[in-house]
């Protein structure tokens, strides 16, 4: 310490007052991650005392650029590391962040857009007893919101050194993080919220990049001003530009936790209501799919674009105060917007409520989004809005439309509300109300089953019948008798008929085919690659043989990364969620024999009249999942055009493969998706003991037999080691031993595509060696769909042999 001190008042006399900047910023920072105040304090009455008497030195470099465009402002760029956060009156977080950034060595400059703030960020940084000559503070004055990307282009071009660290607010990061996060030229470093720990997805914003890089795209898309999708628009763009995109290594950055309400606009934040509406505006993930479909539509962001000019206006106490100048030249049109925001409800419906959602026109979403709450039964509104417009598609064959007088009271008194929810049970389903809507305090609310909304629907025609009626109308519909009213209406406290057929002139027309909704499957497909497929070829044969609709659920995490659109070009129902299926009225089975009121190969009865949800790793037990119809689904999916391309790099010119499994042994399973975690203590100890046996000895010598009969010629060779790899290249050479080259070896979305390309390329071979209690040899069988035999490490060959 006392060494530093001496160095730094040397620094000082000599009037080398950027280097004895840096010495003292080190000073602090290493003060700082130690807590000692007496140090800090130290160390800055010193820099004081010693700075006395040099104030021709002190005029700091911001004050030449008042009046200069952001432009003008960074033209000699230095070798180094600038770090750029934005705040909206969110000092808080900033100043728990700013602390761990002040702590890290060789971090030149940070750069502070204060956008607008209600008191000056800087204030508030000096009440906390920061200061730093590092810090450079830029003000943005008469901005009404937030938006991102206005106020971080303007702090990367205000950045003065050549590497730029694009940080928000709530991000803290270790002192070691820049030696543990290099980049080399041509990369660049994000976060990743697929593969951060819960409840650190939010550090896919993160980035760590070359300044001139940054800039060769033009940074963030000025299109997106409001919240989400700007960084992985950003992470594309670079990415078609040729960039490397590298992950953030996880021990050195942490994201502050809070609410999402604090990422949106404060009315929106703040907002009671219950409808549909409010419920996405309120929802961080429509605004992000909102961005994602503006993105794609609007013009390309490239370095042809021009970022909203923001000028220097005045250097005040230490803070660069500037203004926007003029309207961006980028603004996207409300009708586009609107669109887009049209585009995402439409997505988040059909992910819920079905393809129905698709024929809603903008007109009929916002009557659909205003009028309807987040629980109500959707999919019936969908259809009774595509109905009264004349749509011919729609799932729901018979809609109970009530339509009450607005005389009648809200008061149940007539026994009316009481009745129409009783029948509402009765048919499991909901009761549409055509009246106006009743008060908050309205008693009817305590009838779940009654949807009250406004559709213009003209009833003068109705046809009145008795409740008692309509409850035989309703016998006869469940006893399986043809129905052809397709409407039924109730007016006052009658109830009325509306046929499907509409008069035209003195005839009935034919009436309009309706497209009845069939029951679902869904498949929540888990773990890596093979299992999941054999649990969805599982289901899809289950749903071929009972008529159901088969829904895959496919969420990408540490045990398989990519998405399934990535792996297979298919017209198949999935999503990543299992919002989409209204858990009321859904029979539930859960085969993942670690999770709570699971029940592993419990027999799936599809005998019912509500839809099916399954969890699974695993075949599932029906009669109809047989071997023979599981795989000919496989068989008619169609791998995507990158993993037919790997197929076609391999020469097809082998008769055997062999695919060699060792990690997961014993002492050999410390990853994720091989943890002990995933299983019952018997079932991973089963896997250690079987994958044990497929050792690579077993292989060496199954293959060395193999290979002395010249008729083999050569072989293939799948494995999940390159240390295996290189030992079978050492003991036969690359024109034996036939395999696809690869440089990763996890579960990450590319090692994915050439698993897929691994699991078709053993299939083509008419004898397969395996590993056993392995999915992966099993869905190479599952390929090969009979055209090949197996033999499997540890019980056909190699029972002696260890896994090494």
């Amino acid at each position: 310490m006392t060494a530093l001190i001496l160095e730094l008042i040397n620094l000082l006399k000599a009037g080398d007052r950027r280097q004895a900047n840096a010495l003292k910023d080190k000073m602090l920072g290493a003060a700082i991650e130690r807590r000692d105040r007496i140090e800090q304090d130290l160390v800055a009455k010193v820099f004081d005392y010693y700075c006395a008497g040099y104030d021709e030195l002190s005029e700091p470099w911001q004050a030449s650029l008042k009046g200069k465009l952001i432009d003008e402002c960074s033209s000699e760029i230095q070798q180094g590391v600038s770090l750029v956060t934005c705040c909206m009156n969110r000092e808080e977080n900033l100043l728990k962040a700013l602390t761990t950034w002040l702590a890290i060595p060789n971090l030149n400059e940070i750069v502070i857009v204060d956008w607008s703030s209600k008191q000056f960020v800087s204030k508030a940084i000096s009440d906390a007893g920061l200061h730093s000559d590092k810090i450079t503070y830029l003000r943005v004055e008469g901005q009404s919101r937030w938006i991102l990307s206005y106020a971080y282009n303007a702090g990367f071009r205000l950045a003065q050194f050549s590497h730029i660290l694009k940080c928000d607010a709530d991000i803290k990061l270790k002192p070691n993080f820049l030696a543990d996060n290099t980049i080399k030229p041509g990369e660049f470093r994000t976060g990743n919220w697929r593969t951060a720990e819960k409840g650190q997805e939010h550090i896919n914003g993160f980035v760590y990049i070359h300044r001139a890089d940054l800039l060769a795209v033009k940074g963030f898309n000025e299109h997106i001003t409001t919240y989400g999708w700007d960084d992985d628009d950003l992470y594309e763009r670079l990415l078609e530009q040729g960039f490397k995109r590298l992950e953030i290594a996880p021990a050195t950055i942490w994201h502050i936790p809070h609410g999402d309400e604090q990422r949106l606009s404060p009315h929106i934040a703040t907002s009671q209501g219950l409808s549909l509406r409010d419920v996405l505006a309120k929802d961080p993930a429509h605004s992000i799919r909102t961005n994602r479909f503006l993105a794609a539509l609007m013009p390309e962001w490239n370095v042809d674009r021009h970022f909203v000019d923001i000028r220097i206006e005045e250097f005040k106490d230490g803070v660069l105060i500037a203004r926007q100048t003029e309207d961006s030249w980028h603004i996207t049109p409300p009708h586009i917007l609107e669109f887009c925001e049209y585009a995402s409800c439409c997505k988040w419906l059909s992910w819920r409520y079905g393809g129905g959602s698709f024929w809603l026109d903008q007109a009929k979403m916002r009557m659909f989004c205003q009028n309807v709450s987040e629980k109500s039964p959707a999919k019936l509104i969908i259809d009774l809005l595509l109905r009264a417009s004349g749509t011919d598609v729609f799932e729901e064959r018979t809609i109970i439309l009530v339509d009450i007088k607005d005389t009648v009271s809200d008061h149940d008194d007539s026994g009316l509300y009481l009745a129409l929810s009783e029948i509402a049970r009765s048919l499991r389903r909901n009761l549409f109300i055509h009246r106006r809507r009743p008060s908050e305090s309205s008693s009817l609310w305590n009838y779940p089953q009654l949807i009250f909304i406004r559709d213009g629907l003209d009833l003068s025609e109705a046809m009145t019948v008795s409740i008692e009626e309509l409850r035989d109308a309703i016998a006869d519909e469940r006893g399986g008798a043809t129905v052809d009213r397709q409407v039924l209406a109730i007016y006052g406290n009658e109830i009325c008929l509306l046929e499907q057929c509409r008069r035209a002139k003195d005839d009935w027309q034919r009436p309009t085919p309706m497209v009845r909704r069939r029951k679902r499957l869904y498949i929540d497909a888990q773990h890596g690659l093979g299992n999941r497929l054999r649990a969805i070829a599982s289901a899809a044969a289950i749903a071929k043989a009972t008529n159901r609709e088969l829904r895959v659920i496919w969420r990408s995490d540490f045990h398989c990364e990519a998405r399934f659109p990535e792996l297979f070009e298919s017209d198949l129902m999935v999503s990543d969620s299992w919002e989409e299926a209204d858990a009321e009225g859904v029979k539930i089975y859960n085969y993942m024999e670690i999770e709570a009121k699971s029940r592993k190969d419990e027999a799936i009865i599809t005998d019912v009249g509500e839809d099916i949800y399954v969890r699974s790793a695993y075949t599932l037990n029906h009669p109809k999942a047989t071997w023979v119809a599981e795989n000919d689904f496989l068989a008619q999916l169609v791998p995507a055009k990158r993993v037919r391309d790997l197929v076609q790099s391999v020469p097809h010119d082998y008769i055997a493969a062999l695919h060699v499994r060792c990690e997961g042994a014993a002492g050999n399973d410390l990853r994720p998706y091989d943890h002990i975690s995933n299983w019952t203590a018997e079932g991973h100890a089963q896997i250690n003991y079987w994958r044990s046996k497929s050792s690579p000895r077993a292989f060496l010598i199954i293959t060395d037999k193999l290979l002395r009969d010249q008729a083999f010629g050569c072989a293939f060779l799948a494995t999940d080691t390159e240390v295996v790899y290189q030992m079978f290249l050492d003991r036969y050479g690359s024109e034996r031993v036939r395999y696809l080259k690869r440089n990763v070896f996890d579960r990450s979305k590319e090692q994915a595509l050439y698993a897929l390309a691994d699991a078709l390329l053993l299939a083509k071979a008419t004898k397969i060696y395996g590993s056993n209690w392995s999915s992966f040899t099993e869905l190479a069988m599952r390929f090969a769909n009979g055209r090949a035999s197996l033999e499997v490490a540890g019980v056909d060959f190699g029972q002696t042999q260890e896994c090494e």
